[in-house]
């Protein structure tokens, strides 16, 4: 299901081009909206568009997609289950297009072009065959066709089309009529989407009625008209007036999060708006004078809150709403949840660590003071700002959600009006208050937590101690690339600096590059090749005899690349043991990092959306170990383009055994989990991103290994933190690139020049910082402290002492100790 889901390209299709474009633009916006919502493996802008169904399949022919979905504007996909459903289908069933067949009667038979689903293989072998305009005055041949006697309504919506035995003359009107009669020659079932995929998407047929409806998007409660029932229901749903009303009794969006700060909060300033202002509370601590100020421009959220508040002994969550729903005369459709009451409960004692842990924490929590302010954000942001400015100095917290990036607010302001209401919200906070910590999403849906002298949402603000990495690649041609991070701080990242800051010192050898991306078969076999050369030059050495192994791509499987990797691991311990180093040494990690290259590059065949990354380190390697903090900062969570450190250890995890069903390792006691930091760079291109609830997932799975093969029979507690899988989070990634111009451009830059640490306001006008230890590891009793000042340098190098090294004035210390 993975490789299919990956080889699905998506063929956003304009057929609106002729009306005017402020109405094309808000119906983009919409259409984009929902692709970002319900396309979760999809990167931003990664899909085609253009203005015919033609030139999209023509242009996703030249990809290596296998399957794409053309969507047109205005057309919605309401839930992720629908390429769920596309998957399935694509497994079972040879076709060359599906999607909403039309009975033309007389006239054959067309295809609406609100969603099509082209299988591409078939497109390429049938030559690429045109979509088939309509043909009002002239016959044209096609292949007869037999459709089901079954309708999905109205008698013109056969459930599929079969082919007859002859070919027949018809003036067909309907577009995509060419499709059908290809398909049916060539003996593939045409097939329309079924009732349940159906349901799971939804069309505001925005070529009907475009004045009436492009005026109501514009206006709000009853002036939003439309003759269209598709049209009015969509306008009844998202009426801006009715929706200043509802009230969201559990969130829409994850909740779970980090905490913030590592001070107990003064004042929460929230949204009246689900659990989170409670999950919020709870993670960072809170005090007995902590105070709450809800503010909302639904009157009848803040209601519900202090109802709440005043009411509510914690338990029975749906009784406390049917109660204020029929003391305020509300109809219980306005309090939102994806799910049943039972089951959000369940989720919230779950964040809370436990039911009697939330009962207790809601006892503490209705002790404390409260307010409730009706401020509608978009219109009236000052009227919060005037609040937040009596309580900037204490530790506050301010969460606004997801307020400038609705399904609403789209439709009547656009993607550019929401941008520019949250732009001035933010400006605002940040000439006031950088320090207040905020929360929330920007009205691209990007989210950030922490104080606003620290936020990705404007550029650099003076003398910040946030930290910057920079990788700069290198082509061919001499041609460089930059890729930016901003780094994480904690002790995890302070050490990784340290081991950097050593082998740049050192002149320490950039080695082991591996650009994982896809790969061919005769790539695949260059990295075979590789490996055998190693193997040869180690011989040649003469330090220790190893077998060299044919390695030819064909005899290659998951389960010979296992124990090509123990063969090879076993080399290098018995080289360590020996005290062997030099060349061999270097060529045994060399063929370490080929093995995982082999390995992902057969991945990629079988999925070629897997793992794309970018991974690189140093030789000779420097290494501190790690302790039970660095533990706890593993973790499989994953954005696009995050930098992690790598696992820097000949072997295997046991997490890694598990995921390559290598039980032979773990009965072999050959696992090595990972016990020391390394200046091991790697960094994930995949579109889409790792959440908690799928790392939830891969542990559940990862016990379940374990468990049944009872791996604890040889000496490994799957539950210890030493067996974490994933990685120490070092930094998240800041290029505005999709995942896609990613690996294009992995493969034109494919050295790695250099790096740099960076201070937040040294990104727009760098002229070269390097970081220095001003003390090594000093050890403490059991902790260890570290020390480090950037030396920003002048242009030019400067001599010192005979050796020519940049040095210049200390500029502030990066990290306490």
């Amino acid at each position: 299901m993975k490789l299919l889901r990956a080889k699905i390209k998506l063929g956003l299709l304009n057929h609106l081009s002729s009306y005017d474009s402020k109405y094309v633009k808000r119906i983009y916006d919409l259409t984009y909206f929902w692709f970002r919502h319900n396309v979760n493996w999809v990167g931003q802008n990664d899909f085609l568009y253009d203005q015919s169904v033609d030139a999209l399949a023509n242009e996703a022919a030249k990809t290596d997609c296998d399957y794409l979905l053309i969507n047109s504007l205005g057309h919605q996909i309401r839930e992720r289950l629908f390429f769920s459903n596309l998957i399935n289908f694509a497994e079972k069933n040879e076709f060359l297009v599906a999607g909403h067949i039309l009975d033309q009667k007389e006239k054959y038979f067309g295809l609406h072009k609100q969603c099509l689903f082209l299988n591409i293989n078939k497109y390429r072998d049938l030559g690429c065959p045109n979509f088939g305009f309509p043909r009002y005055n002239s016959e044209v041949s096609v292949q007869e066709a037999i459709r089901s006697k079954e309708d999905f309504h109205d008698g013109y919506t056969p459930h599929f089309l079969d082919a007859g035995t002859k070919k027949v003359e018809m003036f067909p009107d309907r577009e995509g009529w060419n499709w059908i009669s290809k398909s049916l020659e060539s003996g593939l079932r045409v097939f329309n989407f079924n009732d349940e995929m159906r349901d799971q998407k939804y069309n505001l047929y925005p070529e009907n009625n475009v004045e009436q409806f492009g005026s109501a998007m514009f206006k709000s409660g009853a002036d939003q008209k439309s003759e269209d029932s598709a049209q009015q229901h969509y306008l009844d749903v998202h009426n801006l007036d009715a929706t200043k009303e509802r009230i969201f009794v559990f969130n829409s969006d994850e909740i779970d999060f980090k905490k913030a700060t590592h001070e107990k909060l003064d004042h929460l300033f929230s949204v009246a708006a689900g659990f989170k202002p409670f999950l919020i509370l709870h993670r960072n601590g809170f005090k007995r004078r902590t105070k709450v100020t809800y503010y909302d421009y639904s009157t009848n959220a803040l209601k519900f809150r202090q109802f709440l508040v005043e009411n509510w002994d914690g338990r029975n969550i749906k009784k406390a709403v049917q109660e204020f729903a029929s003391l305020n005369g509300l109809s219980e459709w306005v309090f939102h949840s994806h799910f049943g009451y039972k089951e959000n409960m369940e989720q919230i004692f779950i964040e809370f660590g436990g039911e009697q842990e939330w009962f207790q924490f809601w006892e503490r929590y209705r002790k404390l003071d409260h307010a409730y302010e009706h401020i509608n954000l978009f219109d009236e942001p000052e009227k919060l700002i005037s609040m937040v400015a009596d309580e900037s100095q204490k530790t506050t917290y301010l969460w606004f959600s997801n307020s400038f990036y609705t399904e609403t607010g789209i439709l009547h302001m656009g993607l550019e009006g929401l941008r520019s209401k949250f732009d001035s919200f933010i400006q605002l906070l940040n000439e006031n208050f950088p320090s207040v910590i905020v929360d929330g999403t920007d009205s691209d849906h990007v989210s950030y937590i922490g104080p606003l002298e620290h936020s990705p949402f404007f550029g650099p603000r003076g003398d910040s101690k946030n930290l910057y990495f920079k990788v700069t690649l290198s082509n061919s041609k001499n041609r460089t690339y930059d890729l930016y991070y901003r780094l994480k701080n904690n002790v995890s990242v302070k050490k990784w600096i340290y081991l950097m800051q050593q082998s740049e010192e050192a002149r320490a050898d950039i080695w082991g590059l591996s650009i994982n991306i896809p790969m061919n078969k005769e790539e695949i076999q260059d990295i075979l090749n590789q490996m055998m050369d190693c193997l040869t030059i180690i011989n040649e050495e003469g330090e220790m005899r190893v077998q060299v192994p044919n390695l030819q791509f064909e005899n290659i499987t998951q389960e010979y690349l296992n124990r090509l990797h123990e063969t090879f691991h076993s080399y290098e311990e018995r080289a360590r043991e020996r005290g062997i180093e030099g060349v061999t040494r270097d060529c045994l990690h060399r063929i370490n990092v080929l093995v995982h290259q082999t390995e992902n590059g057969m991945l990629h065949m079988r999925e070629p959306r897997a793992l794309r990354f970018l991974n690189f380190s140093f030789f000779p390697q420097y290494n501190i170990p790690l302790d039970l903090e660095d533990y706890e900062n593993f973790t499989m969570e994953r954005q696009f383009g995050d930098l992690v450190m790598g696992y820097g250890t000949i072997g295997k995890n046991l997490f890694h055994c598990y995921w390559d069903n290598d039980l032979e390792l773990v009965k072999k006691k050959m696992v090595r989990p990972q016990v020391m930091a390394n200046p091991n760079v790697l960094s994930f291109f995949n579109a889409g991103r790792f959440t908690s609830k799928m790392e939830e997932g891969a542990y559940a799975s990862f016990y379940k290994w374990c468990d049944e093969n009872k791996v604890e029979k040889y000496g490994y507690d799957c539950r210890d933190p030493l067996h974490r899988g994933g990685h120490i989070r070092l930094g998240e990634f800041l290029n505005d690139v999709t995942s896609d111009e990613m690996i294009r451009v992995l493969k034109e830059y494919k050295n790695v020049k250099g790096f740099e640490f960076l201070w937040e306001n040294d990104l727009y006008h760098v002229d070269n910082l390097i970081w220095k230890p001003v003390l090594p590891v000093i050890e403490v009793g059991k902790d260890r402290v570290f020390r480090f000042q950037p030396l920003k340098t002048q242009i030019g190098v400067i001599p010192n002492g005979g050796n020519d090294k940049r040095v210049g004035v200390n500029e502030a210390a990066a990290f306490e100790p």
